[in-house]
């Protein structure tokens, strides 16, 4: 759909890009340059524009060899710097490469915009080098190496205060979205140990994200929440979150049939059949005893009743 059919453009700018070293978002990053529409094109009436790409995070898995839980970081590894826009719909997302006509201009092009950035990089550092600013913020830059502007990609990060200075923006961000905001000067002096650059704060506002949502933070009111120093120190952003177990249904209780639920029955015929046999026994035993059963033997049971009533034996 619009695709080039022979190559891409690549600088070789690309190998002080930030993102370089990060070989999941680097392979990403490639694979939507390759597979992005080199010109407009339409997919279920919709115009997908030169430098988008329709594609999916199953997709995108299953096209870079990453998992899908890589390429959701990778993702907004690129969001976050600008690369990328990302727009979802329901069965399919639209990625943007912000730059793509930059990428994908000859060489004369790419050396005249690189010369102006790189002069546009002199030029800040030297004002910032020159503007009136603290003995002790010149020392902490020039020791932490806080200012980032990587040539074409023009990433420009905050710079974090000196220690006792303030909160740097970063550190702002992520306390505003920590849920539990306790011993913060623990929590800042954590944070300044990790020397935050941008790939790890997006690692740490992604897992940040998930763990809000997580059933370990938000089961009886946030009490297993932990500081925000521990977390940070933990490192537990890089954590796997487990999904909690599904609780086992509660058996239904044994409904306790009642006397009322059965059907009432007339047993009185089987009663009197078996006073009956029994009576039948006893008048059979007293006439044998007495010398009467060969002679009434064959009488019904109410005769023999009647026999021996009359000889005062029943």
């Amino acid at each position: 759909m619009g695709k080039a059919g022979g190559f891409i453009t690549l600088h070789r700018q690309i190998l002080d890009w930030e993102w370089y070293r990060n070989i999941n978002t680097k392979v990403l990053f490639l694979h939507l340059l390759l597979t992005a529409n080199f010109t407009d094109g339409q997919f279920e009436g919709q115009t997908i524009r030169r430098g988008q790409v329709v594609t999916s995070l199953t997709g995108l898995s299953e096209q870079t060899g990453l998992s899908v839980r890589q390429v959701r970081v990778s993702l907004e590894h690129l969001k976050m710097t600008g690369e990328v826009t990302s727009k979802s719909f329901p069965r399919y997302r639209v990625i943007t490469i912000v730059k793509y006509d930059e990428y994908q201009t000859d060489d004369k092009v790419i050396d005249k915009q690189m010369t102006r950035s790189m002069t546009s990089k002199r030029q800040a550092d030297d004002k910032l080098m020159t503007s009136s600013m603290t003995s002790k913020r010149q020392q902490y830059n020039n020791n932490n190496n806080d200012i980032y502007n990587k040539g074409t990609m023009n990433i420009s990060c905050p710079v974090a205060d000196a220690p006792g200075a303030g909160d740097d923006p970063w550190f702002t961000e992520f306390w505003e979205a920590y849920p539990r905001k306790e011993a913060k000067k623990n929590a800042l002096a954590a944070w300044r140990k990790l020397k935050i650059a941008p790939p790890l704060m997006a690692d740490i506002m992604y897992g940040l994200r998930k763990w809000t949502t997580s059933d370990q933070w938000t089961r009886d009111g946030g009490r297993y929440i932990p500081l925000p120093a521990t977390w940070l120190n933990g490192r537990r952003w890089e954590d796997e979150i487990t999904a909690p177990a599904p609780a086992k249904p509660t058996p239904a209780p044994v409904k306790r049939n009642s006397a009322g639920d059965y059907e009432q029955r007339d047993y009185s015929g089987i009663q009197q059949q078996a006073m009956d046999r029994t009576e039948q026994r006893i008048m059979e035993r007293l006439c044998k005893q007495n010398g009467l059963w060969d002679d009434y033997k064959d009488a019904p049971v109410d005769g023999w009743r009647e026999i021996l009533k009359e000889r005062g034996l029943a």
